[in-house]
């Protein structure tokens, strides 16, 4: 005999079908690699630029992306020390309201700021996104007519909340 379900159990709120990956497209198990082998970038040559440690960096990127959809960076100049405030910001930016990010949400004519539906194979992440440049500002034609000879002028956007998320952004290992 069926037992009744007690009505304080509560279930998980179904999944979208857009963010569901089909079957095909979903690692198979004898395909997984393993996190010692995700691959290490060394930005170190940059200090000293010249077009060949660029060139090489740049298809170690690419491969990398390729085959394993991200990396790790390593001797990239940012202060270790600065890594904890960057979280903690950021934790309690991902803990507004959804209206509170959507103030400072991307749009075709601000690239920049918060976005939570970015797609990949046509499937809707799982994930919250802040963007920023690391420029004060950015100026682009106005248009994408070849003799635009209007400009734009593109600027981050920050949140009001946390108050300090600007100041304790990675901006501040730069001069801003």
């Amino acid at each position: 005999m069926p037992t009744a379900v007690d009505s304080t159990v509560m279930l998980p709120p179904p999944i979208e079908a857009s963010t569901m990956v089909p079957p095909h497209l979903r690692p198979k198990p004898d395909t997984v690699k393993y996190l010692e082998d995700v691959p290490v970038i060394d930005l170190s040559p940059l200090q000293t630029p010249n077009s060949h440690d660029l060139a090489d960096i740049v298809a170690q990127v690419h491969i990398s992306l390729k085959e394993w959809g991200f990396f790790v960076v390593v001797n990239h100049g940012v202060a270790p020390g600065l890594w904890p405030e960057v979280i903690r910001v950021m934790s309690e930016f991902s803990k507004l309201s959804f209206e509170e990010k959507r103030k400072v949400a991307r749009n075709p004519n601000m690239p920049w700021g918060y976005n939570e539906s970015d797609h990949t194979n046509n499937i809707r992440d799982w994930a919250e996104v802040f963007d920023f440049m690391l420029n004060k500002e950015l100026s682009i034609p106005a248009s994408l007519e070849p003799d635009c000879q209007e400009t734009s002028t593109l600027h981050n956007q920050w949140p009001e909340n946390p108050a300090d998320f600007r100041k304790n952004s990675l901006l501040k290992s730069i001069e801003y």
